[in-house]
């Protein structure tokens, strides 16, 4: 698979993120339906600690300050939501 990197991390309103990549492209993601209330995923369903997402220095993914993270290939390629790509 293609490492893809991060430019741009917005988040939209709670459980809501746009996401724009290196090449342009952007994706809304829900990210209520990628996750279950387990002891990990639970507290994003609040709004204040669901805000304090973050990118990795790197830009390889996001992750939250409880260690909850997802990777920037697997929220390209799999998590719900459509791709749109700049125009060229």
């Amino acid at each position: 698979m293609n490492y893809i990197d991060y430019i741009l991390v917005l988040q939209m309103k709670p459980m809501l993120l746009s996401l724009r990549f290196h090449d342009g492209a952007e994706k809304t993601v829900d990210i209520q339906s990628l996750v279950k209330k387990t002891p990990l995923t639970a507290p994003l369903s609040d709004p204040v600690f669901f805000a304090q997402v973050r990118l990795y220095e790197d830009q390889r993914g996001i992750y939250w300050p409880n260690d909850f993270d997802l990777c920037a290939d697997f929220l390209r390629a799999y998590a719900p939501g459509k791709i749109h790509t700049a125009a060229t």
